[in-house]
């Protein structure tokens, strides 16, 4: 699971997708390791979206991309 708290977090994105069992995941890259974490449910609609645009053709990533969590709010900006 990514751990994101009130202070931004900046990651480099390679992918992002959903898993077999429905849940929101990404591939980020950090000094030549590859990770991949499990995303809070919050970010699940903004995972969908991502997918669609890249299904339509429209692939941003890889990207880097901005978590912040705002009291019960969570938020990724692709930057």
């Amino acid at each position: 699971m990514l751990k994101i708290n009130e202070v931004s977090k900046i990651f480099n994105i390679l992918s992002v997708g959903i898993s077999n069992d429905g849940n929101a995941m990404i591939t980020v890259s950090d000094n030549k390791n590859f990770l991949c974490y499990r995303l809070p449910n919050e970010l699940f609609e903004w995972a969908m979206t991502c997918v669609d645009f890249a299904n339509m053709g429209d692939n941003v990533f890889p990207s880097k991309v901005k978590f912040t969590k705002n009291g019960d709010s969570y938020y990724a900006d692709i930057l």
